[in-house]
């Protein structure tokens, strides 16, 4: 059997388990809520693999590796600009989203804004639903392009001819076996799949790590040695830098400032937010948290390691010069090609299911969270609310589907890397929905009309930078400058409208809306401006990285917190039933009726670190 044989057919394998794994579970689905969060009985270890597999996606099984080639030591503040995001998700969210949402019954994210919000409208709801679903679809047709890159690399390393055409076909293939076990067992299937997954890909990269440490020795001793001569941004230093090469001043501190931003998209990533909700328990949450810490150092930093070692393997002539050929056009091969490079066949097939893992682990679960977007807040809670059972899980599962073909069509239109597609559909979600769920904890004074702020001004912000930066729009010409006034104003004109649009009608009153909607588009606007004329004098050439989330994430908050103090906040007296739901014990969820009381949540004390939290 060749070698590509070989490899596909371990690679075979692994599908055939996952497939198994949803038709097991397909048997467990009784109603909507065991398809969308498993009936709130996932326990916590599996849980834990499940939220850091959920998010790690191709991302980290391609992208970080060739972060780690490309930058070195630099390319560590990745890892911690996540970690004390997913400290902060823990610690502040985890245990009063899963008891608050039990409480009151509700299944997504954006139910839990309106019962939060007292948002009787259900504009909250369905504009966060529409967010989801625009940025999930997108997250996963990420997943689409970086399967199609591993299996690719597989033919291309056997000398085999590697087509636009044979990227395609692998695509479709990863994505129909995601999507079919993802419609058969819903939850259940994703979260115990994601569990096996998450296992996978620690043993995969600990494996090839391991391997080529012994091959090739301390990476980080060599890397000290090589010279960077890439165009005149760099410094003329070694790439063992934890500072980076490329960039001093102030642009390294935009540099810096941008790999850490990475983590503002914790919160707000509701495939990640809504395993909190799905735990079997708030006791099993100190469980899940270490964990879940613990798999995300590890892995994260094995990622990048990979990385490191491959440019050393490439440097001193060790790597077949036709993996070195594939790396030196797309780094992101870091991780199929010293795997190839190093391990025989069969062990290079079981490895090579450590990121596509990761991909159909991140997949799954991004699809099953559009889903509910459509089918629960959508279509349930505006359309039908009263439909059995059966047949909203029947609904759920087509919806599904038809999400999943229409991402890969954002996998061959949008992103050729799988990197920075996945930081912009992480970015939207990031801005949108993470700065209005950490407000939901931390500010009692939270408003409807404040949230709308948020999510419109997040949304817009990250959707607006990422279309200059690829010069879609507002680059006459190429040129980064030449329609900076245009860009400056073009934010705030879409908070202002969309704004004033969605805070009428949630207050029904005009001059409410329109104080909101100014109170927003000043606070927001002040700082886009900032933002849009600090790249203009900082780089005026644009060659730096400037992440959109490093500004759309700060300019939702302020746009919320400005807008919060001239509309109208949830009733006061309902103050002892919110803390009762928060922080009482838990009960059975309620279902959905027209008696449940839409609630607001108190104020937190200040956040503490993980090892010394207590409370459950």
């Amino acid at each position: 059997m060749s070698t590509t044989a070989t490899i596909f057919a371990t690679l075979g394998l692994y599908f055939v388990i996952v497939l198994v794994i949803g038709f097991i579970f397909e048997k467990k689905v009784k109603g909507l809520a065991d398809y969308l969060l498993g009936g709130r009985k996932v326990g916590p270890y599996v849980i834990a693999f499940s939220e850091r597999a959920s998010e790690m996606s191709g991302w980290v099984g391609l992208g970080l590796p060739s972060e780690g080639f490309y930058s070195g030591l630099n390319a560590t503040w990745n890892a911690i600009g996540c970690f004390y995001a997913d400290l902060m998700n823990w610690t502040i969210l985890a245990k009063k989203m899963r008891r608050f949402t039990e409480k009151v019954g509700a299944l997504t994210v954006p139910e839990y804004y309106e019962f939060r919000l007292a948002d009787k409208s259900g504009v909250l709801r369905i504009t966060s639903a529409l967010i989801i679903i625009l940025f999930l679809t997108g997250y996963v047709g990420a997943q689409a392009t970086a399967a199609g890159k591993v299996f690719s690399s597989v033919i291309a390393a056997s000398g085999g001819n590697v087509t636009p055409d044979t990227i395609q076909t692998w695509i479709i293939v990863g994505a129909l076996i995601m999507i079919i076990y993802t419609v058969l067992g819903g939850f259940f299937a994703v979260a115990w799949t994601d569990f096996i997954q998450g296992l996978w890909a620690l043993l995969g990269f600990t494996l090839v790590v391991l391997i080529a440490l012994a091959k090739l020795g301390n990476p980080l001793d060599k890397l000290a040695t090589y010279t960077i001569s890439q165009g005149s941004t760099v410094t003329y230093t070694d790439i063992h830098n934890f500072w980076g090469y490329e960039y001093t001043g102030a642009l390294l501190m935009v540099i810096i400032l941008s790999y850490i931003a990475i983590g503002f998209g914790w919160p707000g990533n509701p495939h990640i937010t809504v395993r909190y909700m799905a735990i079997k328990s708030t006791k099993d949450i100190p469980k899940s948290a270490f964990v879940a810490l613990a798999l995300l150092l590890v892995i994260y930093y094995l990622a990048m390691s990979v990385g490191w070692l491959t440019r050393v393997a490439i440097t001193e002539g060790v790597m077949s010069q036709n993996l070195a050929d594939l790396v030196a056009q797309d780094a992101e091969y870091s991780f199929p090609a010293l795997t190839m490079q190093f391990t025989h066949p069969i062990l290079a097939g079981l490895i090579l299911a450590a990121p596509v893992a990761l991909m159909m682990s991140t997949a799954d679960s991004q699809l099953l969270v559009a889903t509910s977007a459509i089918i629960e807040d959508i279509y349930r809670r505006t359309l039908a609310k009263e439909i059995d059972e059966k047949k909203l899980v029947l609904y759920g599962r087509i919806v599904t589907f038809v999400l999943g073909i229409l991402a890969l069509i954002w996998a061959l239109y949008f992103e050729s890397s799988v990197y920075y597609f996945v930081l912009f559909s992480w970015g939207g979600l990031g801005a949108a929905l993470g700065s209005v769920t950490l407000l939901t904890v931390l500010w009692k004074r939270m408003t409807a009309s404040s949230a709308l702020a948020g999510l419109v001004t997040g949304a817009a912000g990250v959707v607006i930078w990422k279309s200059y930066s690829k010069g879609w729009i507002l680059m006459p010409g190429g040129d980064p400058n030449g329609a900076l006034t245009a860009l400056a104003i073009s934010v705030p004109i879409i908070v202002l409208i969309l704004g004033f649009i969605g805070m009428y009608l949630i207050e029904k009153d005009p001059g409410k809306a329109a104080k909101g909607a100014i109170a927003a588009t000043i606070a927001a606007g002040i700082l886009w401006v900032l933002w849009v004329f600090l790249r203009y004098k900082l780089d005026p050439d644009y060659t730096a990285w400037w992440y959109e989330l490093l500004i759309s994430f700060p300019m939702a908050i302020v746009a919320s917190l400005a807008s919060g103090y001239v509309t109208t906040p949830p009733p006061e007296d309902e103050l002892e039933e919110i803390i009762k739901n928060f922080y009482g014990t838990e009960t059975q969820a309620t279902s959905h009726t027209s008696e449940i009381k839409p609630l607001a949540v108190t104020e937190i004390d200040v956040v503490k670190a993980y090892l010394t939290y207590k409370g459950i």
